[in-house]
């Protein structure tokens, strides 16, 4: 690599620029899995749910420190086992819901887990049609919005916002 003789603009601040490269890391520490879900909250990034290659649903939930290079396993999922659901992350809370469960229902719960308490509470639930692969994102405004997805074989364009802190529901359709 080029050396960074004069500041420390790497990631890892070692003088050696690394980018455009993959390192590995501690593997995870859970059971293999495929359609999870994940958030970051800071420096840290969480991820849980899912199905295995032998299509066990799974609820299980991991917080890995990139600082430490360390796997933790945390409190399981609030919900139902499930797999394909959203996940995002406002300020210091992360959210997971919607996606298939083990019944193999399009499910519309959405949950909040706290870092801090390693709990998970149920939210409203989402207030358009139960989808899997939605794409879920956040805004420094502590709003979140869910958009487009699939129910069944049917492709879903609608783009859905929530306000957090008043658990407040907007529909936009997206066309």
């Amino acid at each position: 690599g080029v050396e960074e003789v004069f500041n420390c603009l790497d990631d890892n601040c070692n003088g050696i620029t690394d980018e455009g490269k993959w390192i590995q890391k501690t593997n995870f520490a859970g059971t293999a899995r495929y359609n999870a879900s994940g958030f970051t909250i800071g420096d840290k990034a969480y991820i849980g749910t899912g199905k295995t290659s032998a299509n066990d649903y799974l609820k299980d939930f991991w917080e890995y420190d990139p600082v430490t290079n360390v796997w933790t396993q945390k409190a399981n999922f609030g919900g139902s086992k499930r797999f394909k659901a959203t996940g995002f992350a406002i300020g210091t809370k992360g959210y997971i819901g919607t996606g298939y469960d083990i019944n193999g229902s399009l499910v519309k719960d959405f949950w909040e887990y706290d870092i801090a308490t390693n709990a998970w509470t149920k939210k409203a639930n989402f207030g358009g049609t139960g989808r899997q692969n939605a794409a879920g994102f956040s805004n420094i405004l502590e709003k979140a919005d869910l958009s487009d997805g699939k129910m069944e074989i049917i492709v879903i364009k609608d783009c859905l916002h929530i306000d957090i802190p008043m658990l407040f529901l907007k529909i936009f359709n997206s066309g």
